[in-house]
């Protein structure tokens, strides 16, 4: 009789890189992926932390300057650290705090939070931009016409007076520092994942292979892949944009040529993307994986092992 293979007891949702041995990654647990609890794990080095979440599943985190935060698609935050004070086990253990986003329930689940020139923001469905701060918020949407049915995905930017948002539908808008302006993209795919490279180079990824670059003020145009599948999200890594898709799929864009990175592991599954100097690190549902530039290697969870 065949060996049975066991599910893996976690998934995971997000992941950010702190340093190139050090990450915090979101999960959910495979036992009931819809449930509102979740896990939070933090890696420093060979030392695997686990911070149990009750009433929320964690959907995003992010991290700057030795401040980390987490968001859940009810509206829970969860965050801890002290800028300029490198994050490390010992400043986590029992010193995460938490708040809600009280708008949160009622209008939709939140979806990201990015770090953008030292500040927080979080996004989410039914138009919700929030900057976020030790335990308060400071919603951020003024020139969004609550009469659409925006449900923004990712958010990014250069600067607080530089951002940009993107999600559902092809609903994309810019914020100057003082007004949302909804941008014009000539598509209406979901769109993914924001990644700004500069103020003005912006790349956009969404279903159906759709990649744009562009910016607010020339505009987008679309760029071909040659591949149908969705991208999920971009980072960048030794000069070069990675963009994850389908659901193991990952290619490194340079120079406008795009070519197919093969990952260590057979059929590795890929969807958030971040990276350090010297690391580049995959968060799959079920796999973790990181990339010195010469050689892969799998970050295996302890809660995975069965």
């Amino acid at each position: 009789m065949a060996k049975k293979t066991l599910d893996p007891y976690v998934f995971f949702s997000d992941g950010v890189a702190l340093r190139d041995d050090t990450i915090v990654v979101a999960a959910g647990f495979t036992e009931d992926p819809e449930a509102a609890t979740s896990r939070i794990y933090l890696k420093f080095g060979e030392e695997w932390l686990a911070h149990e979440v009750e009433h929320d599943f964690i959907v995003s985190v992010s991290h700057h300057d030795g401040v980390l935060f987490a968001v859940g698609r009810n509206g829970l935050v969860k965050h801890v650290g002290q800028a300029g004070v490198d994050l490390t086990a010992d400043r986590v253990r029992g010193r995460f705090k938490t708040f809600m986003l009280t708008e949160a329930t009622a209008r939709g689940h939140l979806s990201r939070v990015r770090a953008v020139a030292g500040s927080f923001y979080a996004c989410g469905w039914g138009g919700q931009i929030y900057r976020l701060g030790a335990n308060n918020w400071t919603k951020v949407e003024c020139g969004l016409d609550d009469k659409r049915d925006d449900d923004f995905l990712d958010i990014d930017g250069t600067a607080p007076n530089d951002l940009y948002v993107a999600g559902l539908n092809g609903a994309a808008a810019h914020f100057d520092g003082t007004r949302w302006r909804y941008l014009d993209l000539p598509t209406n795919a979901h769109i993914y994942g924001v990644k700004c490279l500069s103020a003005d180079d912006v790349v956009l990824c969404g279903s159906d292979g759709v990649l744009l670059r562009g910016n607010h003020r020339a505009g987008f145009n679309l760029i071909d892949p040659g591949i149908d599948a969705n991208f999920w999200s971009m980072t960048v890594f030794g000069g070069k944009l990675y963009m994850a898709y389908g659901d193991n799929g990952l290619y490194a864009y340079s120079q406008g040529v795009f070519s197919e990175v093969k990952i260590a592991k057979k059929n590795p599954l890929t969807h958030r993307l971040d990276a350090t100097g010297n690391t580049l690190w995959s968060f799959g549902s079920g796999s973790i994986q990181c990339f010195d530039g010469q050689k892969w290697t799998e970050a295996v969870c302890p809660d995975n092992v069965p």
